[in-house]
């Protein structure tokens, strides 16, 4: 096709200016300078002996979704070697921390001919689960060459994606046979599978409504919660630039008739915590306090700045509340889930696109509540902090809902598990 010809003169140019991108990116510490091998195929890891399950994820929202089929793989075949893949600094950290200590995992490398072959020829994986929507074309041109069978899982096409696809229905549709099953997250991204003439597509459901909860450092929680005892507290999850001023333009208002209250901001990014904190003090003249400088919390502190990695569950643990970020601002959102195993109000913005399905089920549960406008948050937050008790049925029922949504990645694996019957892989 002459696209990938095209393509891959592109990636031949870009690939002289490959590693003083990842030399720049190491300095806004994005990557990892001990391990930008892995980003030209390359690795001091040897591949364990038996079978392997590659497994990519693009960050960490596909790395905490695919957290229960992975968990499930390693309860029913625990002589199956897991390998994880992902493109960010972020979520490397976070698998890490998240997943058994048997997983290993690897940056993806760029979506170049050489490097695949490197990476392919060293791991040699039996079969390859690849996660929502992120489709490399020389990837997927190396993984049908060496006819490793792969499956789409938790596949998610959004309206924009679509119609980028579309321009190039026929390149989509030959690099989408890749896979042997395609399973959609929603009806959305089933319709759109059909229409590039997927054949082979299962929808069972959005394995993020199975997700596990993330995890809390109990003596951690215990210590917050005696030093942030009384406090009215209200979290600002995952949030983007714009949403901070925006919330503390509402937290201002808010603490001159209850000074009670504490804002906690855990950023999407939290290498901006600093930037974060110096716009609290200096334009609002708040008492900050930032998780990384590790300073002395005191009664007078009225924001937090949860400037870590793999924390939010701790959190969500403490708060009353919790807004998702990226919904209050035009970003899409981020996923609510998480947040309902933690007995709090989950309250997202007009701008869940990323996540309508997600949100629009919460809703229909009444699992969560949406504001169109900011204008309606400081009264909500005022009404439920005047409150002796305040109303926790949103959290309940939040509670019971994710709680119904864990059999998922069972139903996943028989059907992975029967496609490759002929495989005879699962078979001891």
């Amino acid at each position: 096709m002459i696209l990938l010809k095209l393509y891959n003169i592109l990636i031949t140019l870009l690939s002289f200016i490959a590693k003083p991108y990842l030399l720049y990116r190491v300095k806004q510490c994005k990557e990892d300078p001990k391990r930008l091998n892995e980003r030209f195929g390359r690795t001091k890891l040897k591949r364990p002996d038996g079978k392997l399950i590659w497994c990519h994820v693009a960050s960490v929202g596909e790395a905490i979704s695919v957290k229960p089929l992975i968990t499930e793989i390693e309860q029913e075949f625990p002589q199956i070697h897991i390998l994880i893949t992902s493109g960010t600094l972020t979520s490397s950290r976070m698998i890490n921390s998240f997943y058994s200590a048997s997983v290993i995992h690897q940056f993806l490398p760029f979506d170049h001919r050489i490097w695949i072959n490197q990476f392919l020829n060293h791991w040699r994986p039996n079969l390859i689960l690849w996660t929502e929507s992120e489709i490399w074309p020389n990837f997927m041109l190396a993984i049908r060459k060496k006819r490793i069978p792969s499956y789409l899982i938790n596949a998610r096409i959004s309206k924009n994606s679509f119609k980028n696809w579309s321009k190039t229905p026929k390149l989509f549709d030959f690099l989408l046979r890749t896979f042997k099953l395609c399973f959609p997250q929603n009806s959305e991204t089933e319709k759109y599978l059909k229409s590039f003439n997927m054949p082979n597509i299962k929808f069972i459901g959005n394995l993020k409504l199975s997700a596990p909860p993330l995890p809390v450092d109990t003596s951690q929680y215990e210590h917050y919660r005696h030093k942030f005892k009384n406090k009215h507290i209200y979290l600002l999850a995952s949030s983007h630039p714009g949403e901070e001023e925006l919330f503390f333009k509402i937290h201002k208002s808010i603490l001159k008739t209850n000074k009670n209250t504490l804002l906690i901001i855990a950023p999407r990014h939290p290498n901006r915590g600093t930037e974060i904190a110096t716009l609290a003090q200096e334009k609002f003249k708040f008492n900050v306090n930032l998780k990384t400088s590790k300073e002395l919390i005191t009664s007078e502190t009225n924001l937090y700045i949860a400037d870590t990695i793999g924390e939010l569950g701790l959190f969500y643990q403490l708060a009353d509340i919790v807004f998702i970020g990226g919904s209050f601002i035009p970003h899409g959102g981020h996923n609510p889930l998480e947040a309902c195993y933690f007995n709090c109000n989950i309250i997202f913005g007009k701008y869940m696109e990323n996540f309508k399905d997600i949100a629009l089920q919460l809703l229909a549960n009444s699992a969560a509540k949406q504001f169109s406008h900011s204008k309606d948050i400081k009264p909500y937050l005022i009404k439920q902090f005047k409150q002796k008790r305040m109303d926790k049925k949103i959290a309940e029922n939040a509670k019971i809902f994710i709680e119904n949504q864990q059999n998922i990645p069972k139903l996943i694996l028989d059907e992975i598990k029967a496609s490759m019957a002929y495989y005879s892989f699962f078979e001891s």
